[in-house]
């Protein structure tokens, strides 16, 4: 990324000077120039819904959430992922009064895997009013198919979800 001057001559990163909120592949500009984060503790996810790694979710469900245990920066947020696997967003994302849960619309459809990032990487906004980003977070999941049964996760999916909310639970321990 290409650093830009600042008024005072130093250099900074284009996302650093616009800040950035993501969902899916889409990266948008929300706010101006942004200070370093902060020590603290690191949020964590406390519930999504539907559960991570759920093989007989609803597809009648028109939201997705994510609970975090501590207040977060309102406006903030990447719900990260794409392709087939991502679901289609039907609304406005948008937190709760006390900033802990977060609600993603969408429609989903019968009998299909879903792959959505809380955080990613490279895309970390979801953060707390300090600027502490959440750690990594994968919520996947499958609807039941139209006759109502599970269906199946792949077993590559499920190894990879379960190793990356293992790092973000790691991130969070002394």
């Amino acid at each position: 990324m290409k650093p830009l001057k600042s008024g005072k001559g130093l250099k900074a990163p284009v996302a650093a000077i616009l800040g950035l909120a993501t969902v899916g592949a889409l990266a948008m500009p929300v706010a101006a120039a942004e200070p370093e984060p902060k020590q603290g503790v690191v949020p964590a996810v406390v519930k999504t819904s539907p559960a991570a790694l759920a093989d007989d979710v609803d597809p009648a469900l028109d939201r997705i959430t994510v609970t975090f245990d501590q207040p977060m920066m309102d406006q903030n947020w990447s719900w990260t992922g794409g392709g087939e696997t991502y679901p289609r967003i039907t609304g406005k994302i948008s937190y709760d009064a006390a900033k802990t849960t977060c609600t993603l619309p969408v429609k989903l459809e019968p009998g299909k895997v879903y792959w959505v990032g809380v955080n990613s990487p490279s895309h970390r906004n979801f953060k707390t009013p300090d600027r502490i980003p959440a750690a990594w977070h994968v919520i996947v999941f499958a609807t039941k198919s139209a006759d109502g049964n599970p269906t199946p996760i792949p077993e590559e999916m499920l190894v990879r979800a379960k190793r990356i909310n293992a790092r973000a639970k790691e991130k969070r321990e002394p």
